[in-house]
């Protein structure tokens, strides 16, 4: 009840109601951000939006007990309220916040302009003060904005055989994010370590930093080499961020060589050194050892070719797809997402009798399709297998924009609402809130109250949320259906969602994403699968033969692996 009490009074948000909620946090104390569960009061504030960040700041700056103030802190951070991050500072320079509190809260603020004010505080004489202090310098470090100020701070203490394990591990993986060169000769320097937790901690950094080098590769291949899985795997991860043609070459020679149990390994690695280098001599090297390798060392080859930024990798693709098997065929096609000039390739694939492969080749060719690719998505949104049907209508949406034809993708999409298949009149919606299109803005409110898949219904309640930002005549029924979504829907995503929707990702990144089907521990060779992507784009599949798939450019932020959509209610 008192939970309850709480929360509405941060909805109510009055001067009062927050003035309310901060006479109680004192009593609830400085609970740890994860902890949401123990900090109702904090919950409730953050609830209350701007007038609670205005009370607080004033809160902060009035002298408060050190308890109080480390408490406003965190909820300042509960609120992301950047605009604190000078009186929070402050703060902790005279005292008023213990030191822990401002760390987290600064952490969670996720804004650069306190580094140097966390970095004076790495050498603290406590540790477990020093601990939360190295994980805030971690957290606002960003390895693509080099900054070497830390790299002196913690050299001795990384270096220290006296420290804790954990202390280093926690300061390795900190100069990694330092971005700094000057970290290089250190990480190498423990790169022989004998505790394989350090080990794994250093070539993970190393792959952070992004420093290439013959020294790094040759570190790293060592460590390929090592017994431990464990480290054979970090090695070959951050052989795939900062290896290039050298290792390349290393690795095309150990894949068609090495035992079963490491080609997985030296997979991640070959495929991400690939995607580096433009070297058209390496794409005959790939060709020859595509000839020669077993079948589960093929796909890692494949979706090198498909990195490979270069015309002759791809032109490799469109001559292997000719006579290969449907594992090879599946794989070529999402490969050539990767080359746009191979287009007419990949829109043979369409054509593909195996319905993997043309689901495929349907996501693919959203990456990469100009406008004479809308006739050719527009009726495969009704194919009957629903994987195509699905990456259909994220493609289409993808390539009108792309080609500024959004109103051609309105029809099939408006019509794909109707279909009885949930991820397609999921896809559907997704699909022209991309193309900021819309439809019978009352089917869409139907369907935001009564589709009895949530996922549809969370579709919905994104692109009703774009209508009402729109405005327009239908906004005050659209505002009013999102309303009642937030407090009546029985999936607490889909109340959410219609109560706020989530900011677009920021920037892309590649990922491997390998598939552990429910009930198993290992990935899953040809299992199927629906992935989210974090802008709420789902692409359908089966995975390869090692169980993965590649999705290059992926939105930053969270991926999910929901139910296959053979499985989907």
């Amino acid at each position: 009840m008192q939970d309850a009490a709480l929360r509405a009074l941060g909805h109510i948000a009055t001067p009062d109601a927050v003035k309310l909620l901060i006479d109680q946090l004192e009593s609830e104390g400085p609970v740890p951000l994860d902890e949401i569960g123990r900090a109702p009061v904090r919950g409730a504030l953050a609830k209350a939006g701007q007038p609670a960040i205005e009370r607080l700041l004033q809160t902060l700056n009035a002298a408060p007990s050190q308890r109080l103030a480390s408490a406003t802190v965190l909820a300042l951070a509960a609120l992301d309220a950047r605009e604190a991050l000078p009186a929070v500072v402050r703060a902790a320079q005279r005292g008023a916040v213990a030191l822990d509190a401002s760390m987290n809260a600064l952490a969670a603020l996720g804004d650069r302009r306190a580094l140097p004010f966390v970095l004076e505080h790495l050498d603290e004489a406590d540790g477990r003060v020093r601990q939360v202090v190295v994980q805030a310098a971690s957290r606002l470090l960003d390895p693509t904005q080099p900054d070497g100020r830390a790299v002196d701070v913690v050299r001795a203490r990384v270096l220290d055989l006296s420290a804790s394990l954990s202390e280093r591990v926690a300061l390795v993986r900190l100069l990694g994010r330092s971005g700094s060169p000057r970290a290089l000769p250190i990480l190498l320097s423990l790169s022989k370590s004998k505790s394989i937790a350090l080990r794994v901690a250093v070539v993970e950094a190393l792959g952070v930093l992004g420093a290439a080098s013959p020294k790094v590769d040759d570190a790293l291949l060592e460590a390929l080499a090592d017994p431990s899985h464990r480290l054979r795997v970090a090695a070959a991860t951050a052989i795939g961020k900062v290896g290039k043609d050298g290792a390349a070459r290393k690795l095309l020679h150990r894949l068609g060589v090495s035992a079963e149990q490491d080609r997985g390994a030296i997979g991640i690695g070959l495929s991400g050194a690939l995607g580096r280098s433009r070297d058209p001599a390496l794409v005959g090297q790939v060709k020859k050892a595509v000839a020669a390798a077993p079948a589960a060392a093929r796909d890692a080859l494949i979706e090198g070719l498909g990195r490979m930024p270069i015309k002759e990798a791809g032109a490799l693709l469109s001559e292997l797809r000719r006579g290969a098997d449907v594992d090879d065929r599946r794989k070529i096609a999402e490969a050539l997402a990767g080359h746009p000039e191979s287009v007419a390739a990949l829109q043979a694939l369409l054509g593909d009798p195996d319905p993997t492969v043309r689901a495929n080749a349907t996501w693919s060719l959203g990456k990469v399709g100009g406008a004479g690719a809308i006739a050719r998505l527009a009726p495969l949104l009704a194919d009957l297998d629903v994987a195509v049907a699905g990456n259909a209508a994220t493609a289409l949406a993808q390539v009108a924009v792309r080609s500024g034809r959004g109103a051609a993708a309105a029809k099939p999409l408006c019509a794909a609402l109707t279909d009885y298949r949930s991820y397609v009149r999921a896809g559907a919606l997704t699909g022209l809130r991309m193309a900021s299109l819309t439809c019978d803005a009352g089917g869409l409110r139907h369907l935001i109250g009564r589709d009895r898949s949530w996922r549809v219904r969370v579709a919905a309640a994104r692109l009703l949320r774009q209508q009402v930002i729109k405005g327009g005549p239908e906004a005050p029924l659209d505002k009013r259906a999102l309303w009642r979504c937030a407090v009546e829907d029985r999936d607490a995503t889909v109340a959410a969602l219609c109560a706020a929707d989530v900011p677009p990702p920021q920037g892309t990144h590649d990922v491997l994403v390998y598939v552990v089907p429910n009930g198993k521990t290992v990935p899953t060779a040809r299992a199927p699968y629906a992935m989210v992507l974090a802008d709420g784009t789902m692409r359908l599949g089966v995975a390869d033969r090692r169980g993965a798939l590649f999705e290059a450019a992926a939105p930053n932020g969270m991926l999910e692996l929901a139910v296959p959509a053979a499985l989907a209610p």
